[in-house]
């Protein structure tokens, strides 16, 4: 990174959610597509990492393992205040609701079944919190002290 807002960190936005556009355009149907011309020559609305998804490997070394999930389980990361969880996403589809502390804030995490996602607010305001949908051994990676939503 260069410039004058090298070594700067960015501020988080809470509340984003990464369906598969025919889940956002079937709960959102007047919704817009700013545009496909980014300036890059990239075939928007193809998967572009093969069948990585599916492959036993990765492809980046790691630190950190932890043999608690398949290394490429998706779960839903929540950082906040030093502090960490990871949400076992397929699972959680099931419970679709829980109240949990992280990093001393009170949330509640949510199954959105239209959108097959995972949103987190706080629960005193409702202000949306980061979540990220993460395959284990990256989340992990990051986090190793992280704890595991059961």
């Amino acid at each position: 990174v260069r410039g004058d807002l090298k070594g700067e960190r960015l501020t988080e936005v809470g509340g984003a959610v990464t369906p598969t556009f025919g889940r956002w355009k079937a709960k959102f149907p007047g919704g817009l597509v700013l545009s496909k011309d980014t300036g890059h020559a990239r075939a928007y609305g193809t998967w572009p990492y093969g069948d990585y998804d599916t492959a036993s490997g990765i492809i980046f070394g790691v630190r950190f393992r932890d043999e608690r999930f398949h290394q490429k389980k998706v779960v839903v990361g929540v950082r906040v205040n030093g502090d960490a969880i990871a949400i076992p996403k397929e699972e959680f589809a099931q419970r679709r609701e829980a109240k949990i502390e992280v990093g001393g804030r009170e949330l509640v995490a949510q199954y959105d079944t239209d959108l097959a996602a995972v949103r987190v607010v706080d629960r005193k305001t409702l202000e949306p919190v980061s979540a990220y949908d993460v395959m284990w051994f990256a989340w992990y990676a990051f986090n190793p002290r992280t704890a595991v939503l059961t």
